[in-house]
């Protein structure tokens, strides 16, 4: 089975895209990696938006034989001026390409169930959780870890993450954080995209459920704050379960509460530790490009949007 996109889904998703950033270079290069370069230059040549020969050097053909290219990046340059189109040899990390989905719907569509991890996939985190981080590392010990090093110790509990950074007391130097990321909280922000999937999905009928390493005080002082937790019908905190992610205990709470089976779950996560609980668990992975530090993590979808759960996703009446 094969299915290209239509040139209104690629008109719709480069305007959603740019919108946010009106006549500025836009780097779309995991956002756009889901057409391919072949889809997406024949779609946008057929919408006569694409002026000429736009592949650079050597590799320049004509659009929509660029069979083989991924977009790297779109530049608006304004009204009437068209859109310039950048495309290495080789893609890195594709998306979930169109015709992929369609491929998969027969064998796993549609999901029942959406769970989400939170830091990095519904909640943009990471400067706030690694500053105060390195504000306690650097008390306790004298030392002032840059925050790449400190940044795979996110996805698992805190108080795991500190006991692997070897401090001696662990607990009070989590309370010590939770304390000072609070003064970080003004950088916290939800990801674009999120809040009309939430709204799409709950509309839809799709069970919400929320997996995550957060104890249930760290996801009130977020998630609820800022009004997501409405949407969730099942929650699991690191308080819920003796043993977490990687290990699949939270996904199996969350289908004991719900009802579900592995193969109505989906779980959308950003970490190597989602993807492990999932595939533990016996649940389909989703890779939140938008949140993720490494593309390459395994996973069976990568999205590079909220709104490309949509298509694995359909109403209730439908399925």
């Amino acid at each position: 089975m094969s299915a290209k996109p239509c040139c209104g889904q690629v008109r719709a998703f480069a305007a959603a895209a740019g919108a946010k950033h009106p006549r500025a270079e836009v780097d779309l290069s995991r956002q756009l990696a889901l057409f391919g370069g072949e889809f997406l230059c024949e779609n946008l040549l057929r919408d006569g938006r694409v002026p000429g020969q736009d592949l650079p050097g050597d590799r320049a053909q004509s659009p929509g034989t660029a069979s083989g290219l991924r977009v790297l990046a779109v530049r608006d340059a304004g009204p009437g001026e068209g859109l310039d189109l950048l495309c290495p040899a080789e893609p890195q990390h594709p998306g979930t390409r169109p015709d992929q989905i369609a491929d998969m719907e027969e064998e796993t569509l549609p999901f029942k169930c959406v769970a989400f991890d939170v830091d990095g996939t519904l909640l943009d985190t990471v400067k706030p959780d690694l500053m105060s981080l390195q504000k306690v590392i650097r008390e306790e010990t004298g030392q002032t870890p840059s925050l790449e090093e400190l940044r795979p110790l996110l996805g698992i509990p805190g108080v795991t993450a500190l006991e692997q950074l070897g401090l001696p007391d662990p607990q009070a130097a989590f309370d010590k954080w939770a304390a000072y990321v609070r003064e970080y909280d003004h950088l916290i922000t939800v990801f674009p995209g999120i809040w009309e999937v939430l709204d799409e999905l709950r509309d839809r009928g799709v069970t919400l459920g929320l997996v995550t390493s957060r104890c249930r005080s760290e996801l009130d002082r977020d998630v609820t704050r800022l009004g997501l937790l409405q949407y969730f019908r099942a929650v699991v905190c690191a308080d819920d379960t003796e043993r977490h992610k990687p290990d699949p205990d939270p996904l199996l709470k969350l289908m004991a509460d719900t009802g579900m089976n592995p193969g109505d779950v989906l779980y959308i996560g950003d970490t190597i530790y989602d993807s492990q609980c999932a595939r533990a668990a016996g649940v389909k992975f989703a890779l939140a490009l938008w949140g993720t530090m490494d593309p390459a993590i395994p996973c069976d979808y990568r999205l590079a949007h909220p709104a490309e759960l949509l298509p694995l996703c359909r109403p209730a009446a439908e399925a």
